[in-house]
């Protein structure tokens, strides 16, 4: 028979500790306690949930008010786009005189929307401290009174967000007591924004519009002024230039006249001198009358052709003609009829006397026609004076929504406000009777 090992079994053994019931919490005693304080349990509830009524009956009730903005469309600032006048009027190559986009109009806009300075001005206009603290005195701070408001406002921008469709709106909203006020206000603050805007971009493009008119203005003085020298420059050259030539003529006439003067002495001492030779040869007749006398007679024709074709000497026009031009000469007061250049150029120092390109360079009035391209500035400085932006003629922003008057109420949530009051009455009268239970307990 084989022998087998067996080893004894251990049993292990815990010890046994006694239940400490009073230590575990025993929902039969909640039950008992709830049930046994259950007067106080809605006491104190319906106390908590009354007052809860009380204030979401008796709280002031809040609106709110929004207006709604879109940006504007290309044709609703078309009338800002003024052209410079470097370029023609309706060149396609015209360039805007500033550079105003549907961007920069609407974040003008939103600018002016959240204004304080704007709402200032609102405020003040509006006299909203008489309805905002009507029970005002000397001691109220309208400053503060002012800031309250402000905080009121709310500006919203739409931002975009990658995935979703992005609508650039822009909201304006305000929450007040006064439904019909608050509508007021969001629409007055929102045209102001409006003007305002207007009245920025609009000054800014006159700005410009007057610079540029100035400009032209100046440039044109100039071109008259430079215009008006040169023409008077012009009329001193011809003056000039007549008055040298009258002086030349008068030389050329003076010598001319001293010459014819000299000329005839000179003649005159000629004469005398063949008139004494004329008397020593007794020849007191032409010699030529005497030839002919002897031709007449039958002598040779040789002898005649001989003298003839010879310059005769002054003597031999006998003396009685050389005494007579001599006495001529002697008596002659004025040698111009002799003198062959003289009529001519005493009519050229006649024509001298009057320049007529110098008198109308003179008499001119007006230089306009006569300068290249001024008339073509001036119709640029006529474009500019014409212009007149009319504000009701631009949008900056597209009113998708305007503020009407709220008929619900965002606050108190009445509603809310009693549920909350019933379940912290609750909490609040279960809270109570167990205190109260402990109390009575020890007591």
């Amino acid at each position: 028979m084989s022998e087998t090992n067996q080893t004894p079994q251990q049993v292990l053994v815990y010890p046994q500790y006694p239940l400490q019931e009073e230590d575990e919490i025993n929902l039969i005693d909640i039950w008992q306690t709830l049930v046994k304080q259950k007067n106080t349990i809605f006491g104190v509830t319906a106390v908590v949930t009354l007052a809860a009524i009380l204030y979401a009956l008796l709280a002031t009730p809040i609106y709110k008010t929004e207006a709604i903005y879109l940006p504007p469309s290309g044709s609703d600032i078309q009338a800002l786009q003024v052209k410079d006048a470097k370029d023609a009027k309706d060149a396609k190559d015209a360039k805007d005189i500033i550079e105003i986009s549907v961007d920069i109009v609407y974040s003008l806009f939103k600018e002016n929307l959240g204004s304080i300075a704007n709402r200032r001005i609102i405020f003040e206009q509006m006299k909203l401290i008489n309805q905002l603290e009507p029970d005002r005195d000397e001691t109220t701070n309208v400053d503060e009174v002012f800031n309250e408001f402000n905080e009121g406002i709310a500006l919203t921008i739409a931002s975009s967000k990658k995935g979703l469709f992005y609508v650039p709106s822009t909201t304006l909203s305000l929450e007040e007591s006064d439904p019909k006020l608050i509508m007021e206000i969001v629409n007055q603050l929102a045209n102001k924004a409006e003007q305002a805007t207007k009245l920025k971009l609009i000054s800014n493009i006159t700005a410009k519009v007057n610079q540029r008119i100035n400009d032209l203005k100046l440039e044109i003085q100039l071109l008259l002024n430079k215009t008006k020298m040169q023409r008077l420059d012009e009329v001193e050259r011809l003056e000039t230039l007549d008055s040298l030539e009258r002086s030349k003529i008068t030389d050329q006439i003076n010598t001319l006249k001293n010459s014819a003067k000299d000329k005839r002495l000179d003649r005159i001492t000629i004469l005398t001198e063949a008139n004494e030779i004329a008397h020593s040869l007794a020849l007191k007749d032409p010699i030529d009358y005497k030839l002919k006398k002897i031709s007449d007679s039958g002598a040779s024709s040789q002898i005649i052709t001989n003298v003839s074709d010879d310059s005769p000497e002054l003597y031999t026009r006998g003396y009685e003609a050389l005494e007579a031009e001599i006495a001529s000469l002697k008596q002659r007061t004025n040698d111009d009829p002799f003198i062959q250049e003289l009529r001519g150029l005493e009519e050229k120092l006649k024509l001298l006397e009057y320049n007529r390109e110098a008198e109308q360079l003179k008499n001119r009035t007006d230089d306009t026609p006569f300068i290249e391209g001024l008339r073509e500035m001036e119709n640029t400085l006529a474009y500019f004076e014409s212009i007149k932006i009319d504000p009701k003629s631009i949008n900056v922003a597209h009113l998708d929504q305007a503020a009407f008057i709220p008929e619900k109420k965002i606050k108190p949530k009445r509603k809310l406000i009693v549920v909350l009051g019933l379940i912290i009455g609750l909490i609040l009268g279960v809270l109570i009777a167990f205190i109260r239970n402990v109390m009575t307990s020890k007591n």
